[in-house]
């Protein structure tokens, strides 16, 4: 670290030591994809400051690949489709929303609506409605409670006990952090959990969320010590040796009535290449 670049912030660090290699929105790009380490941690916040004796790394090889990114339909990921609903094993580093999955699919089929969402590094099952009684029919599901989700994931540690249920509430903090609040400010969120299998300083965890909060099962399993490995909003110290590039979290099942019909269905979407460390 030179004298001059003390108390850059990493935004305006990164800035002008690579500009002539990519442009602020890839740069920007990079920190928001944690490919950013100031002294060997994974650092999201580009306003943070650097200071004397820091060491700052860039994945540049994970910038080059932003664009290896999928921008059609990848039919072996369309796990169940009908004239009502099409369920998509969603990958990591694409939001749900906007710019991301739904805008590929809708390339597919222009009438897709999501029944709900995935963060941006969650991978596995979503649900789509291909019409408006559809959607209703499903998001009343999701209402009642009566729509059964199945995450996995792979977690920091090994875990004391074999299952459990977090309950408490979920609201935004005043770091603008989604957490856990009292009872005034946040709502209710529960997650049941169970350990399905541990290795190396790692557990895969499966967890079966009764409510359905912002980052409703990273803070949870934060909350007992266990923080979703490579979760980097909600941890920046892991005892792990393993450095994912996303938070290690799977939609792995989903289980609900037929919109149409109201046939029962479970739809399992297969584990996804960076989960094969434990299984």
């Amino acid at each position: 670290m030179l004298h001059d670049d003390v108390g850059m912030t990493l935004r305006a660090f990164l800035k002008d030591k690579a500009r002539s290699l990519y442009s602020v929105r890839q740069l920007k790009w990079a920190i928001d994809h944690d490919l950013v380490e100031i002294n060997d941690r994974v650092e999201r916040h580009s306003t943070v400051r650097v200071s004397t004796g820091d060491l700052v790394s860039c994945d540049l090889a994970g910038i080059s690949g932003r664009d290896n990114i999928a921008k059609d339909v990848e039919n072996e990921r369309i796990l169940y489709e009908d004239d009502s609903i099409l369920v998509y094993d969603k990958p990591p580093h694409i939001p749900t929303m906007k710019k991301g999955l739904l805008e590929i699919l809708q390339g597919y089929c222009s009438e897709l609506r999501p029944v709900h969402r995935l963060d941006r590094d969650t991978s596995g099952a979503l649900i789509f409605a291909k019409s408006e009684d559809a959607l209703k029919a499903l998001v009343e599901q999701f209402r009642q409670k009566s729509v059964k989700k199945v995450y996995w994931a792979i977690v920091d540690g090994i875990l004391k006990k074999k299952n459990g249920v977090v309950k408490n509430y979920i609201g935004k903090r005043k770091d603008k952090v989604w957490g856990i609040v009292d009872k005034k400010n946040g709502r209710l969120a529960v997650t049941a959990w169970q350990c399905l299998k541990s290795d190396k300083n790692i557990t895969l965890i499966e967890c079966c969320p009764e409510t359905g909060r912002t980052h409703q099962v990273r803070i949870h399993l934060k909350s007992i010590g266990h923080p979703v490995l490579g979760d980097y909003t909600y941890c920046r110290d892991f005892s792990s040796h393993h450095h994912p590039k996303r938070h290690l979290l799977h939609s792995r099942s989903v289980e609900f009535a037929h919109p149409s019909t109201g046939r029962h269905l479970i739809v399992t979407a297969p584990l996804p290449e960076d989960f094969m460390i434990t299984v």
